[in-house]
């Protein structure tokens, strides 16, 4: 086997290990096999504080002495570590780390060696010079990441293994489904492709073509096939082998296959939920959403208000009472509405990469907050027109994205304080942004739920109306959000639900709200893109799995509001958990709750 041949085998291997999803087995896979280096996984791990996994995963792609990019890197972890330790007032541990996991850098830096140990004396290291910027270990850690990430990236050992292949969803299932296929029906002449670990398409088979939803893809562990009812009426069931807890599977008397149903969790024993504590009042939740690697939630509410809930050391849990936090100084983080008349205007807030920032709005002029001290550092652009939605620039915190109500998108430089360009090509007022660091294209949304992909380099645009049902294009598109892939988007209306690719603006999946339903009030994708999250109107809450975006788990009202809510409490806003299957909303009240359904 060539070594392309086997760099393609070992990255379906890793494929199929993401779908299972069998996440560690993953991580040591690329570890060990070195084929892939999971920036994602790497970033989770050091703002954790998993400083062994951290330096374990490394070393699997690089030796600390390996060039001068590693001796950077590793000297810059155990840096962080040492800090950490003396920041905690733990001077034994801090000792101990000097002598075994710095004492190597001593013969690179002698002097750096000694400035490092010279931070023991102090009452606190930030009296040195060059610390006296650092906040607590969270922002550290995220400044961290930010030059361990540049480190990497320049480190020649890391050539090509940053970038993970585009490859067709459920590969390596396919191909054993299709080996499967042959050894049952050979066929006259060899259709199937001469080499199996080619990353193309797969042809469909030519008894598919009649039937267009026998062209979906496979997903491992499943076998599809379509069948019929006594009325003709084609049915598409899955063969289980295996174990889904958000599923419910009923089992068809005369054929052993199993027709998904919906889960219906209706009472509180069925669903884990949390109201986040808060004595300050509100009319509703307008924003929301998980910070600190979901260590923490921050929302924003209808008054400009700011709330942000921390959870300590450990990630967001609906069994453990976080604490609503405020900075020493009492400060609270209001955003500016002295000026504004519209209550359409719908307030929005984005988090820098590196957690340092909070950009905010709620009408009137843009905030930029510090969200160690909840300071206000400056403000912008006072309106009209008004800010409708905001995310920064994924490669450069300097550089935002925003959407105004009078249909322009606006590439605005905060450090510089200039406008870089302003883009024109919507009529209504933009609701939604999305950056694909993959494709290096912004994906922007209008309340008409047209939808434009503008090339970053370029800002060449393409168009394409979103396909809202005949006779129901009343209402309004909500928001638009890149799958795991970067190269799928979610796009998310009233009555509506859509899969796009993004290079044709083809739909590849779509479920429109049954006109008896309640409309949708937000909808957001799991951490691993595989589910959305979808609220309602009538306070339900919908679970639809992103392969077929077919409602897989119904959440009645009763499952996670108290019987004590006011009637007619919903959910506004809702955003999920970056590294789990949990998710929170803000209510209609004011509230916040954190939600983790539970099965029989």
């Amino acid at each position: 086997m060539s070594n392309s041949d086997k760099n393609q085998a070992l990255f379906l291997i890793l494929q199929a290990l993401y779908e299972g999803p069998y996440m560690k087995a993953a991580h040591q896979f690329e570890q060990e096999s070195g084929i892939y280096f999971n920036m994602k996984h790497f970033e989770n791990e050091l703002r954790h504080g998993h400083w062994e996994e951290v330096e374990n995963y490394l070393l699997g792609f690089t030796e600390l002495t390996s060039n001068r990019y590693s001796v950077k890197l590793f000297f810059e972890i155990r840096k962080q570590r040492y800090l950490e330790a003396l920041d905690r007032k733990e001077p034994a541990k801090a000792v101990d780390l000097l002598m075994k996991d710095l004492k190597v850098f001593k013969t690179f830096d002698e002097l750096v060696y000694s400035d490092m140990t010279g931070l023991l004396a102090l009452e606190n290291f930030r009296e040195n010079e060059h610390l006296k910027m650092y906040v607590d270990e969270n922002s550290a850690r995220a400044t961290l990441f930010d030059a361990a990430k540049e480190l990497i990236q320049a480190n020649p050992l890391f050539k090509d293994k940053l970038t993970f292949p585009t490859l067709e969803e459920s590969r390596l299932q396919s191909i054993i489904n299709q080996s499967l296929i042959r050894q049952q029906h050979p066929p006259q002449q060899d259709t199937l492709m001469s080499n199996p670990f080619t990353l193309g398409p797969v042809p469909p088979q030519q008894n598919q073509m009649s039937n267009p939803f026998a062209l979906g893809l496979v997903p491992a562990g499943f076998g599809i096939r379509s069948q019929q009812n006594n009325g003709g009426i084609p049915l598409f069931g899955k063969y289980q082998n295996s174990e889904n807890p958000w599923l419910k599977l009923a089992k068809e008397a005369d054929d052993e296959v199993n027709i998904i149903h919906i889960n219906e969790l209706k009472e509180q024993g069925h669903c884990r939920s949390l109201r986040l504590p808060n004595t300050l009042k509100c009319n509703k939740i307008s924003r929301l959403m998980y910070i600190n690697s979901g260590c923490s939630i921050l929302a924003l509410a209808s008054n400009a208000m700011h709330f942000l809930w921390k959870w300590g050391k450990n990630e967001a849990s609906a069994s453990v009472l976080p604490e609503i936090w405020e900075p020493k100084s009492g400060k609270l983080m209001l955003n500016d509405i002295e000026n504004v008349t519209n209550n359409e205007i719908e307030p929005c807030f984005a988090m820098s990469k590196n957690g340092l920032y909070l950009i905010s709005t709620s009408g009137g002029l843009i905030s930029v907050f510090v969200t160690s001290t909840f300071e206000s550092m400056s403000s912008f652009m006072p309106p009209p027109p008004a800010c409708t939605c905001i995310i920064f620039y994924p490669e450069d915190n300097n550089i935002l994205i925003i959407g105004t109500e009078d249909s322009k998108i606006i590439i605005y430089d905060v450090r510089q304080d200039v406008v870089n360009q302003t883009l024109k090509g919507h009529f209504k007022k933009i609701t939604g942004l999305a950056y694909s660091t993959e494709l290096k294209v912004l994906v922007s949304l209008d309340e008409e739920a047209q939808i434009c992909v503008w090339k970053w380099d370029t800002w060449v645009k393409q168009n394409n109306g979103l396909q809202v049902p005949a006779g129901r294009n009343s209402a309004s598109a909500i928001r638009v959000q890149y799958q795991k892939d970067q190269i799928h988007f979610l796009v998310v209306h009233q009555i509506h639900l859509a899969i796009y690719e993004t290079t044709t603006l083809m739909i590849v999946k779509q479920w429109v709200v049954p006109k008896s339903t309640a409309h949708i009030t937000d909808a957001t994708l799991s951490y691993d893109s595989e589910l959305v999250f979808a609220s309602f109107l009538d306070a339900t809450i919908l679970v639809f799995e992103v392969m077929n975006l077919q409602p897989m788990c119904r959440i009645q009202p009763p499952a996670y509001l108290p019987a004590i809510s006011s009637p007619g409490v919903y959910p506004i806003v809702i955003d999920a958990h970056p590294t789990k299957n949990q998710f929170a909303v803000g209510l209609s009240d004011g509230g916040v709750h954190v939600i983790e359904p539970l099965y029989p």
